[in-house]
């Protein structure tokens, strides 16, 4: 049966990007396109615009490091929050465990994710970026944001078919998370009061691992990584208990919806 739901899971997953490349001219091409676009933007801002602005060496990478990082985490999320709502015929039809339809939403991201993600790559090496064999880390560190990423979706879209106002809230939520997570500064050099802000956010540890070993060439910091795992491996428990427990209620409320 979990067989089963998997491989309905990367179907579903092939099918949306299949639908969403064909409605443009260039396809897939824009999965390339789009990252080497915004890269471009944001370097042009950053870079020549405003340069100086950034305090830290190599801001432009320090930007698009966390940009990237966190457009992963965001539009994941953000994406999965009506996944449930979203298919509201194929919940009231099939009995199939509802993890199943944020995790397509998922999937479908970190494939379009992992396209940007090589480009950052090569951009950092020929921007003279350190190729270090701490590179050899960075798929832990990937596979530690994608269980937080699950996780958080799991969790909050169990409940926006309960209550849709957790939808809006969480675009609120993860705009203020945005300017809370380090992209555009060095959390290391805010005051000392507020760092406790930011050792909560788990998206500051999962960005600065990213820095660490791209921009740095060093070995992530594994303690804050390890409080992001469990914090994800918790959430993912609690995601999947509550989309069980509340499998018939979603029946009787997309009903009415």
């Amino acid at each position: 049966m979990k067989k089963n739901l998997w491989e309905l899971v990367w179907f579903r997953a092939y099918a949306d990007l299949k639908s969403e490349a064909s409605r443009t001219y260039l396809g897939i091409l824009w999965w390339i396109f789009d990252p080497i676009l915004q890269m471009a933007i944001y370097y042009l801002v950053f870079g020549v615009g405003l340069r100086g602005a950034g305090r830290t060496e190599n801001f432009v990478q320090f930007l698009l490091i966390g940009i990237l990082i966190w457009r992963w985490f965001a539009t994941s999320v953000n994406s999965s929050t009506g996944a449930i709502m979203n298919n509201r015929n194929l919940v009231l039809r099939l009995d199939i465990d509802k993890w199943v339809f944020p995790a397509t939403v998922i999937l479908s991201n970190t494939f379009r994710f992992l396209i940007t993600f090589a480009i950052l790559m090569v951009f950092l090496h020929y921007s003279g970026m350190p190729l270090s064999v701490n590179y050899f880390w960075l798929p832990v560190v990937l596979i530690i944001q994608f269980i937080l990423i699950c996780g958080v979706s799991f969790v909050i879209g169990s409940l926006v078919p309960l209550v849709p106002d957790f939808r809006n809230l969480t675009s609120h939520l993860i705009t203020l998370m945005l300017f809370m997570s380090g992209i555009f500064y060095d959390v290391d050099q805010m005051p000392e009061k507020f760092q406790m802000l930011f050792d909560i956010n788990p998206m500051v540890h999962v960005i600065q691992a990213n820095r660490a070993v791209m921009l740095y060439g060093q070995m992530p910091d594994w303690l804050p990584l390890t409080y992001v795992l469990i914090l994800g491996l918790v959430m993912v428990a609690l995601g999947l208990k509550l989309m069980r427990s509340l499998n018939v209620v979603y029946a009787k409320v997309l009903q009415v919806v």
